[in-house]
């Protein structure tokens, strides 16, 4: 007889497709808003800082007299493969296999640190958000992850 999946279980699906979710939210607004982030780079270096001064966010845009960071590729194919380790690990926990919640609390705890580092750099507003409910989200979803309940379905015979 199998052990019935706990509902903290269920929650920490929906947290972590709902912080796959906010992820990808982050990845449109990287898209729409490549501008902001451009600038908000360009005030932490100098060259560009002056470019931008001088000349414009378009000639540095279009003319590349230095290299401007590629956000929007990164972002995407970061979370191409966050989503797809995700998906794969969470049908692998609810299944019972108790490495896959370490695998996924481990995960969420690098997410978490990559997040504070975000906030720590000076994000535009609307990222520097998002990045705080990805935090808050990444708590909720350890929290689940690791209660009693869940270890005991995960550590229940086969």
């Amino acid at each position: 007889m199998t052990t019935p999946r706990p509902r903290a279980v269920d929650l920490a699906t929906g947290l972590l497709l709902g912080l796959l979710g906010l992820a990808a939210v982050t990845v449109l607004l990287t898209i729409v808003r490549r501008d902001d982030l451009i600038l908000n780079w360009a005030q932490g270096h100098r060259e560009a800082r002056e470019i931008v001064a001088r000349q414009g966010l378009a000639y540095l845009k279009a003319e590349q007299p230095i290299a401007i960071p590629q956000f929007v590729p990164v972002a995407w194919v970061l979370w191409v493969v966050i989503a797809c380790l995700v998906l794969v690990l969470l049908a692998l926990f609810r299944h019972g296999h108790a490495w896959a919640r370490w695998v996924l609390g481990a995960l969420v705890v690098l997410i978490a640190i990559a997040t504070g580092a975000a906030i720590r750099i000076g994000a535009p507003t609307v990222f520097e958000i998002l990045a705080w409910l990805s935090l808050l989200l990444d708590a909720a979803i350890l929290a689940a992850l690791f209660r009693p309940a869940v270890g005991r379905f995960v550590h229940a015979p086969a």
